[in-house]
């Protein structure tokens, strides 16, 4: 058509994980929080291998995209009071395991001829917030153990050709041609605010 080709995939995921817990004893108090969240996503927009794209028209100058995002919030809290005559105990633990792959590619072998703009681009975004807090009140002592662990495997990327991952046999060199620009981004932002306290 007039306005172009465009394959898109976009992921959304919005996160809110609250643990709490309390204990209470005339001798021992003890309270464990723990908050686990673990996430694997895989967000991709690509034209196959060998196909054939055109976005021509004689009544404008059509584009062809191929865009792929993948937009991530988490708020995650674990919380504890442990209150104990002669011990109280208070463990919080927030943990994340997110792996991410967002892919925009145009494979190997692919013929596309195109009036306007080629534009494969691929972006994620991670706006992680993270709090572990406990407070830990006995007669003659307080423990208070609080930890925020992470582990975060993101990969984004955004190509034209084989895949370097893939170890499939190449369908062959392609022929993509552009009247206007040709443009290959891929970009990742992580925000990452952890707020890790402990009162004994």
């Amino acid at each position: 058509g007039v306005t172009g080709v465009e394959v898109s995939a976009k992921s959304t995921e919005e996160i809110i994980a609250v643990t709490a817990a309390g204990g209470a004893a005339g001798t021992a108090g003890i309270a464990v929080a723990p908050t686990i969240n673990v996430l694997e996503e895989t967000t991709r927009a690509s034209i196959g291998r060998s196909a054939t794209v055109n976005a021509q028209s004689s009544l404008g100058v059509p584009d062809l995209s191929v865009i792929a995002s993948d937009d991530t919030t988490i708020v995650s809290v674990a919380g504890s009071i442990g209150v104990g005559g002669t011990a109280g105990v208070g463990v919080g633990a927030d943990v994340l395991s997110l792996q991410k792959r967002t892919s925009a590619y145009i494979d190997s072998g692919v013929t596309a001829n195109v009036d306007g703009d080629i534009d494969v681009s691929a972006t994620s975004k991670e706006d992680i917030t993270s709090v572990a807090a406990g407070i830990a009140v006995g007669g003659t002592a307080g423990v208070g153990v609080n930890a925020g662990v992470h582990v975060l495997n993101l990969t984004t990327r955004a190509f034209i050709g084989d895949d370097p991952d893939d170890t499939t046999v190449t369908a062959g060199g392609g022929n993509v041609h552009a009247g206007g620009t040709v443009r290959i981004a891929a970009d990742d932002v992580t925000e990452l605010d952890k707020v890790v306290a402990t009162v004994a």
